[in-house]
């Protein structure tokens, strides 16, 4: 491999691959004046090449007759692992039905036949730089429309959720539980769409999708809170749960592995403004937000708190991500369970919070009070709704 001409007037480098020495020399003297030059002796060397500098390389031209793997061979291979790099063949005239065959199977830009002619070379690399360029250009200015695309997405997403939360009249601070599980996953979400690659198909398109994935966000949470009033014990009748009951029901409703790495040996004396559906509810909420893995379960008191810790052990963005992709039914069933599991620990004065690696959901703590609370006024003045316009634009 060799380089040459790093401060030639192209951005883009193209990389040359050929068997002999004396072609490499003679493309490197010719075209080193306009581009920076990598070469190759053959495919082997060619893919070690790309594999350290495809990010460099906007133009690719390969003979076609090498020990070896042929150069169409390593077209195929750049048009499924690099396909954003332009790809040309030179050959022989007695190579031509190969390069006819790359030409209609999509594999080259054009070739180029050997003996060169000079001029008609740099043309052919200029058009394909250009090419190249001007592709590049309108990804970024796809990309650019789709980010925008994206966060008016985030906003309508935010605007639609407090809608929702302001209906729940009959719990607590609903606005609370909404304004909190928004702040967790304003960053996460937004870091695991620019982590993704860039699929039309799996955002929301259109005004209709996203209508059509609200109204099943919303229904899910109206079940979830319709059945939450059910959990919820009152000063006279709250009583001790027994957590590993409720680990070993989720157990047999989910089909994953669920272990139990603490639970306080005192703990079994302590009550709950839950009950026993109700925690076991509220784990399986949990644990199904964390399913991609197997989750461990910790159980303590705090102070006059109990809090159960839910770990995933090998952590995933979907629950992030999937906000922004029409996803389906059971997705969006999550999402509303989780809302009404934000709703429900809000109402008795406890608190959710989702632990995230970057885009990645790592884990969920849920604090649970010993003693019924009111809660907080629910924030009236308005002020919180600019603070997530902020966090979602």
């Amino acid at each position: 491999m060799s380089f040459s001409n790093p401060h030639a007037q192209n951005t883009h480098a193209i990389l040359f691959v050929d068997d002999e020495e004396k072609a490499r020399k003679m493309f490197t003297r010719l075209v080193s004046p306009q581009f920076t030059v990598l070469t190759a002796a053959d495919v082997k060397e060619a893919k070690e090449v790309l594999d350290k500098h495809h990010h460099e390389i906007g133009v690719l031209i390969t003979d076609q007759r090498m020990p070896g793997e042929l150069g169409v061979d390593l077209l195929r291979y750049i048009r499924k692992e690099h396909p954003k790099i332009i790809r040309l063949l030179t050959t022989a005239y007695t190579d031509l039905d190969d390069a006819i065959e790359a030409v209609n199977t999509g594999e080259i830009f054009r070739y180029i036949n050997k003996p060169w002619n000079a001029d008609e070379l740099l043309i052919d690399l200029n058009l394909a730089m250009n090419f190249f360029i001007i592709e590049q250009d309108r990804q970024q200015l796809i990309q650019e429309k789709m980010s925008l695309s994206h966060r008016q997405s985030r906003i309508e997403i935010m605007k639609s959720l407090i809608s929702m939360s302001a209906a729940q009249s009959h719990f607590n601070t609903p606005k609370q539980a909404i304004r909190s599980f928004l702040e967790q996953v304003a960053e996460p979400q937004i870091l695991a769409e620019q982590n993704a690659t860039p699929d039309t198909r799996s955002y929301w398109e259109n005004e209709v999708s996203k209508t059509e994935k609200m109204i099943s966000i919303n229904q899910s949470l109206n079940e979830g809170t319709e059945q939450a009033q059910a959990f919820i014990s009152d000063a006279d009748s709250m009583h001790s749960i027994d957590y590993q009951s409720c680990i070993d029901q989720v157990k047999g409703d989910l089909s994953i592995t669920i272990s139990v790495d603490a639970i306080d040996s005192d703990i079994a004396q302590s009550q709950t403004v839950l009950n026993q559906q109700g925690v076991t509810a509220l784990l399986g909420n949990m644990i199904t937000a964390l399913a991609d893995s197997d989750v461990s379960i910790s159980i303590s008191q705090q102070d006059q708190d109990i809090q159960i810790v839910a770990k995933a052990s090998q952590p995933s963005s979907r629950f992030a991500s999937q906000f922004l992709t029409t996803g389906d039914e059971s997705q969006d069933k999550q999402l509303g369970q989780m809302l009404a599991a934000y709703i429900l620990v809000s109402h008795v004065g406890g608190k959710i919070r989702m632990n995230f690696d970057d885009s990645t959901l790592s884990s969920i703590e849920a604090t649970l009070p010993t003693t019924f609370s009111e809660g907080q006024n629910d924030m009236q003045d308005g002020m919180w709704i600019e603070d997530l316009f902020v966090l979602y634009s």
